[in-house]
């Protein structure tokens, strides 16, 4: 079987293993220009979801021969947004990312309520000033709002709860968790706001989830909460983030994504106070890539047995189906 790895993102580690399969042939490209070359009689396709542009989804077009696209990240959206053949099935990370992400969550939120970054700056000029101690907090007793339900936003419930707080989450189908007090449909977004002290964005980039945290909604947010966002920096409407820092109805956030990426030197968001801005790298270390090669080898090996593979996003259906592909995706907040 010919598979083809595309870019730089955990070739050593991923491709690697993916390379040791018993009848394999893994051949690499970094350049689009390459990927088209090598993809034309390629059967499978490994990439990360965020490297799938326009000219890539041009090259997969002409591969007679593609019939699966393994994602190494949560999202897809750019399979959806540019289109893939409808003889693709489409597999992504599963829950490989959830639980640094979900760590991550957990270590802005924490920075933010012991007001850490005061202090690291107070040590970079040898000061000893104890003048935030009263504006720290704790988290035991306070309610999270997690948006969007999926893997990452249970590891963060999981978490969460540890350190003594009620978790609510809003999901698409409102189905109850036993991780979370409530669980609040989509359409009562507004009604988790008001009452969570800290809320966790956790939903793949959408239709429906784009700037879903807007002006309206970050004022329906509990006036001195805290907003994390390890979701997708479009998800977020950062000028009326902006907005809300410096009134002060939002009383800190932490952002791992922003939009676009890297964040420009001009952005208003480097000079908004109290916000701590990580490089979108919730996912760093080598737990992940280690987790992403498991998963890529055992899918590898059922698609060499003809078996059903894991954490499928979108099913394609082959040519002699006589009928539009069936689509299986999941909703963008997850159930």
């Amino acid at each position: 079987m010919k598979l083809v790895f595309f870019g730089k993102f955990a070739r050593e580690t991923v491709g690697g293993a993916i390379a040791a399969v018993p009848d394999v042939l893994l051949s690499y490209a970094e350049e689009v220009s390459e990927l088209a070359e090598a993809v034309v009689d390629a059967e499978g396709l490994i990439l990360v979801g965020p490297a799938f542009s326009a000219e890539v989804a041009a090259a997969v077009s002409g591969a007679p021969k593609l019939r699966w696209i393994q994602t190494l990240s949560a999202g897809y959206e750019n399979l959806q947004r540019f289109g893939i053949p409808r003889e693709v099935t489409v597999t992504n990370a599963g829950d490989s990312w959830a639980i640094p992400v979900a760590e991550h969550a957990m270590g802005l939120l924490l920075a933010l309520v012991k007001h850490l970054p005061e202090a690291v700056k107070q040590q970079e000029r040898r000061e000893w000033g104890r003048h935030f101690a009263p504006q720290m907090s704790s988290l035991q007793g306070r309610t999270m709002a997690l948006v969007g339900f999926g893997a990452i936003g249970k590891a963060v419930a999981q978490r969460a709860r540890a350190f003594g707080m009620d978790i609510i989450a809003v999901t698409r189908s409102g189905k109850p968790s036993e991780l979370a007090s409530r669980v609040y449909p989509t359409s009562e977004l507004k009604s988790a706001l008001k009452i969570a002290d800290v809320v966790v964005v956790a939903v793949p980039s959408h239709g429906d989830t784009m700037n879903l945290m807007n002006a309206e909604t970050l004022r329906a947010c509990k006036a001195g909460s805290i907003l994390i966002n390890v979701a997708r920096g479009d998800v977020v409407d950062q000028d009326a983030l902006g907005d809300a820092l410096h009134s002060g109805h939002l009383s800190g956030a932490g952002l791992d994504v922003t939009n676009p990426e890297p964040l420009p030197e001009t952005s208003s968001l480097w000079d908004a106070p109290n916000l701590l801005i990580t490089p979108h790298v919730a996912g760093g270390g080598n737990f992940v890539t280690n987790r992403l090669a498991e998963l890529a080898v055992e899918n590898v090996s059922r698609q060499l047995r003809g078996q059903e593979l894991r954490c499928v996003v979108i099913a394609g259906k082959s040519k002699d189906a006589g009928r539009e592909s069936a689509h299986h995706t999941r909703s963008a907040l997850a159930s």
